[in-house]
């Protein structure tokens, strides 16, 4: 059985310290506010971490690279687009949510680091084109997506088994264009053979 990475999710107070223009100031927590919130969302993550990490891997025949990820989230309870690199999503969610969301970025960890490939060669990111697999017409934002979207779709209904959890994704990704547009994709195609395709692609630069 592959070996789960150690996911470190902790409150960043230093954060504080950075300003989202668009975000009024009173969705910035207190200290206390947000240190009870971020043992919330670790509560909740710890009961599915396993299941979601074992999925998640399995999904895409990938392997995370690091041993430890750390997860920071900031005091802001505004809804902004979370981070992959470094890791840093808001406070703005229900513990609930908070688990599809640190998902969604781990996804992006995963296809960027693992047992094939590493951000840190992007020679090698470069040699996935997934706008051969998906289409020359998509933003990079929307290809990336329709990757990460499928493997989603794939952990909301094979995985958790609860179709909740995807039609909440869908519903709050109307307001990032690139996002949504992946999600039209996602739900035009069957999202076995989009992971199929990623899988494939994969081995292809292994080889």
């Amino acid at each position: 059985m592959t070996k789960n990475p150690t996911v470190l999710i902790t409150y960043a107070n230093l954060l504080r310290n950075v300003r989202i223009v668009s975000a009024p100031d009173s969705t910035l927590l207190t200290y206390d506010e947000a240190e009870d919130k971020a043992e919330a969302y670790r509560q909740a993550w710890s009961a599915k971490e396993q299941l979601i990490l074992d999925g998640m891997q399995t999904c895409m025949d990938l392997t995370f690279a690091a041993p430890v990820i750390d997860v920071a989230v900031a005091p802001w309870q505004y809804d902004w687009a979370a981070i992959s690199f470094p890791l840093i999503l808001d406070m703005a969610h229900e513990p609930d949510a908070f688990i599809d969301i640190l998902t969604h970025e781990l996804f992006h960890v995963l296809f960027a680091d693992n047992q094939i490939i590493t951000s840190k060669n992007q020679r090698a990111q470069s040699r996935l084109q997934w706008e051969k697999l998906f289409g020359e017409e998509h933003s990079g934002g929307t290809l990336v997506h329709i990757a990460v979207h499928a493997a989603l779709k794939y952990m909301y209904l094979d995985i958790h088994k609860e179709p909740y959890r995807l039609t909440r994704d869908i519903e709050r990704s109307r307001q990032y264009p690139d996002y949504q547009q992946a999600w039209d994709y996602v739900e035009q195609h069957d999202y076995r053979d989009i992971i199929a395709k990623l899988k494939q692609r994969y081995q292809e630069i292994a080889a």
